[in-house]
């Protein structure tokens, strides 16, 4: 692609430190988008910094690296799920290679999840729908909708060994738990009144952390179907949420805000305003344990996140 668009929407760190970039942009009334890929977290969003790029014809609001960093999987706005993989030439060259491609919704994707086995993933769109993805094959496993009664914000699978557990959370108010294997899919594990939720990020097999329109962080333990803690956090809505291996949340929301709360602390322990932009995606870095940002500034930051801030 001839250049990195100016809405960066979602990045991924791979366990070897790679960094996957989604980005996109507004052309003539059509939303088009790019992916781009990094050895080094660090060197993004420079172009010239990045092992290869692929341009497609749609905005791509979400992607995952798969079992290792030549494998990817992406969703667009067209409701494509589509694998990559990423190929190194004999001449050196890197390249993204479309796999394979399956459209199983009616409206654009919005939110991925990718199975800890990475044998799965689950996604979620405009339609309603949540669908589940044999990662092998594209084999769509399981269907189910209208899952939610309103737009789905976010999806994501249990970390914890084996498991195809995942949750869901919706504008209409309310966390969903699934069970591809059992009957009944389906059970409400959170439900508000007036109040869309927006992210999720599981802590633990038991606890998740839920965030909000409000700007509040609930962490729910799913046994007990309570509420543990509910934090305000933002003030503004939650976008995203994703917990590091020490039990430290990163956030952000529809502001230019990054935050990190402690949870056990029940503190906000540091809290960053560089972007000039909506802030959109977060991951953290698993060697260094930094927090890297992404938004519709066309930056990429990191967040050294170590000490309680006065």
């Amino acid at each position: 692609p001839f250049r990195i668009e100016q809405h960066l929407e979602f990045i991924d760190i791979s366990e070897d430190g790679y960094l996957l970039l989604g980005s996109s942009n507004l052309v003539l009334n059509y939303w088009n988008g790019s992916l781009w890929y990094f050895k080094d977290a660090d060197l993004a969003p420079e172009k010239e910094q990045s092992l290869t790029g692929h341009g497609c014809d749609y905005s791509i609001a979400c992607g995952k690296f798969l079992e290792n960093k030549e494998k990817i999987i992406v969703g667009d706005d067209n409701g494509a799920i589509t694998v990559y993989f990423i190929s190194t030439f004999e001449n050196d060259t890197v390249h993204v290679i479309p796999q394979m491609s399956s459209i199983h919704h009616d409206s654009s994707i919005t939110a991925l999840s990718v199975t800890s086995s990475k044998v799965q993933t689950v996604s979620a769109g405009n339609d309603l729908a949540i669908n589940v993805w044999d990662n092998e094959s594209l084999v769509n496993e399981h269907k189910y909708m209208p899952a939610h009664t309103r737009a789905i914000t976010c999806v994501m699978t249990s970390q914890e060994g084996s498991s195809s557990v995942f949750a869901s959370s919706s504008l209409d108010g309310s966390v969903l738990l699934w069970d591809p294997r059992m009957n009944k899919a389906a059970c409400s594990i959170k439900q508000t009144q007036n109040c869309g939720l927006t992210a999720l990020s599981w802590k633990n097999s038991h606890e998740i952390a839920v965030g909000s329109q409000s700007g509040n962080v609930a962490i729910t333990d799913i046994r007990a179907k309570k509420d543990i803690v509910v934090e305000p956090i933002m003030d503004c809505s939650i976008h995203k949420i994703v917990f590091d291996n020490r039990g430290l949340l990163g956030v952000c929301g529809d502001s230019t805000s990054v935050k990190v709360w402690d949870c056990d602390s029940r503190s906000v322990i540091y809290s960053d305003e560089r972007h000039t932009g909506l802030v959109r995606g977060l991951a953290w870095h698993p060697k260094s344990q930094k927090l890297y940002s992404c938004g519709f500034d066309k930056q990429i930051l990191s967040h050294q996140v170590t000490s309680i801030e006065s």
